[in-house]
């Protein structure tokens, strides 16, 4: 097994695509490194997108606008009337 092989074999997190074939020892490390830092920075931006979308306990439920086309005229004037109450109440 040659050394950039078992480099990768040791690493499953780095993808092979993102080390070049080299021969030389020293650019095989250079280029591990390199895609290890690409590798570490890519985990770190999804983690963030993760922790973005991420909705804390406890929050309430984010409600639309209502469907009031199922309600008959009368009951969308009673809510309209309660719903203007309520917001005069504030």
């Amino acid at each position: 097994m040659k050394y950039g092989e078992a480099k990768l074999a040791s690493a499953p997190e780095i993808p092979r695509e993102l080390v070049p074939a080299v021969e030389r020892l020293t650019e095989i490390d250079e280029a591990f490194k390199a895609a290890r830092l690409v590798a570490a920075q890519l985990r770190e931006r999804i983690e963030e997108e993760r922790q973005s979308a991420r909705v804390p306990v406890g929050s309430p439920t984010r409600r639309g606008p209502a469907d009031l086309s199922a309600l008959s005229a009368s009951e969308k004037i009673r809510l309209g009337l309660q719903q203007l109450s309520e917001r005069e109440a504030r």
